[in-house]
């Protein structure tokens, strides 16, 4: 467990739980969850937002005191039937480890904002973490002929499995195949890293963003996702 402030929300923590997305994970002891929240409290936090969780983490939590502010669906495709895209002109390829392309990450994180809205924005140091989350990661922009970019993907690879970890466009060109273009190029570079499997999770409520992940082959995995956040006023 680590824990750092949260960008979209003064005064408050984001609690980093590493491994926390499996089906049966659990957390630890109740009075140790207690204990963390104590230090955080000392620490002068007002209140504390979880990172997605699965299902054991999330009832551990609830169990302390925290609400799920967030469900998320948890999406998997298998990479290796159906037809491979070919290279795309318009996607551009950024190295994310490449000092020279932070430029290219603060534009995609501006796309990251006006997708999702201040609340659920990535900041510099989630964008990072998502990047490290991953063995191998690729970010790719999809971009006008001006070289503006309306959208981006973020994949990464560990041994043998694909997560697509942010897909973002802005919402005045969404509707135009800038997601399916990013998402066909995200497969083409999973799969060619050696992925037999692609997994992704959305809200549950986002209908368009299921739409385009089922046309691509994902079907719902037995168990979702959830953020979870909890004041830290109270004992």
């Amino acid at each position: 467990m680590s824990a750092r402030p949260l960008a979209t929300r003064r005064g408050w923590a984001h609690l980093v739980l590493t491994g926390a997305h499996g089906q049966d994970t659990a957390l630890a002891r109740p009075d140790v969850i207690a204990t963390w929240l104590d230090t955080l409290r000392r620490a002068g936090f007002e209140g504390v937002r979880t990172g997605a969780v699965g299902p054991g983490v999330a009832a551990d939590l609830t169990a302390a005191g925290f609400t799920a502010v967030q469900d998320l669906v948890l999406l998997s495709c298998d990479l290796t039937t159906g037809p491979r895209a070919g290279a795309d002109p318009r996607i551009d390829r950024i190295r994310t480890r490449w000092a020279r392309q932070e430029t290219d990450i603060e534009e995609v994180l501006g796309i990251d904002a006006a997708s999702f809205g201040p609340d659920w924005a990535l900041d510099r140091v989630a964008f990072d973490e998502a990047c490290a989350a991953t063995q191998r990661s690729r970010l790719m922009a999809c971009r006008d002929v001006d070289g503006t970019a309306a959208g981006f993907v973020l994949a990464g690879a560990t041994a043998g499995s694909g997560f697509v970890q942010r897909l973002a466009v802005i919402p005045d060109r969404r509707r135009g195949g800038t997601a399916t273009r990013l998402l066909a190029q995200a497969h083409r570079w999973l799969a060619g890293s050696g992925c037999s499997t692609s997994v992704v999770n959305t809200e549950t409520s986002n209908e368009a963003a299921l739409g385009l992940y089922q046309r691509f082959g994902y079907a719902p995995l037995p168990y979702g996702l959830r953020v979870l956040e909890r004041p830290l006023g109270d004992r």
